[in-house]
């Protein structure tokens, strides 16, 4: 019996659970240390669960909760609609998970990323090109927005997101010389301006040329002391 050359999260485990490599081991006499054989499985669970918090995120951002069809889903990803529940408990805490892990992927990489750039004035140009040159991404925000109605605790987590956005520009706006009133005011502005030029222009592709006078012109009527 020969080993399977190449192995997958998707194409290995979502076909054999982790008893069924257990089995295999066995079979071809391998003596194993238990403490490698529970990072393999943690491995590979970790790596097809977080496969499904991303294509959970690609559905949500396309039409909500309703998109999260484990079903359809479970095709897509190449595996039984069994094996969802291996990785997640119950469907609610999987929507979780997706909202939780969104949120790490869409706030912090953006203020890190700033955090190369040497002045203020550096910083939050590179912030809104970033902001107003990435389109096509779907309505996540929206239909987070949709479902923190009938939710208490995604209205929460809704809050605290947009609050760190806020909250990121003021400092930005207070670093660049700023009063901390006139900042909170152009930063909540700002972000709501956002909110509203993304549902307008979503399906829209801008060049270099056309993004840099948007920023231009906020810059002049905003943020230009």
């Amino acid at each position: 019996m020969r080993l399977p050359e190449k192995l997958s999260a998707s194409s290995f485990l979502s076909e054999r659970p982790f008893k069924e490599i257990m089995s295999l081991v066995n079979a071809l006499n391998i003596t194993i240390c238990y403490s490698i054989i529970d990072q393999i499985r943690r491995y590979f669970k970790w790596e097809f669960m977080y496969q499904w918090i991303q294509k959970g995120i690609e559905q949500f951002e396309q039409g909500g909760i309703e998109q999260l069809v484990i079903e359809k889903m479970a095709i897509s990803l190449g595996c039984s609609k069994s094996s969802f529940y291996w990785y997640f408990s119950n469907r609610s805490s999987y929507i979780r998970q997706i909202v939780e892990t969104w949120k790490e992927q869409t706030t912090q990489p953006v203020i890190a990323s700033s955090i190369v750039h040497a002045t203020a004035d550096e910083r939050i140009r590179d912030v809104l090109t970033r902001m107003f040159r990435t389109t096509k991404r779907g309505d996540f925000l929206f239909y987070l927005r949709k479902l923190s109605l009938k939710d208490d605790t995604y209205h929460s987590i809704l809050d605290e997101v947009e609050q760190m956005r806020i909250e990121f520009m003021q400092q930005l706006f207070i670093q660049k010389g700023m009063q901390p009133e006139k900042s909170f005011r152009t930063s909540w502005m700002l972000y709501h301006y956002y909110l509203g030029w993304y549902e307008r222009h979503k399906q829209e592709t801008f060049n270099d040329e056309t993004v840099q006078q948007h920023v231009h012109m906020i810059w002049t009527e905003w943020i230009s002391i």
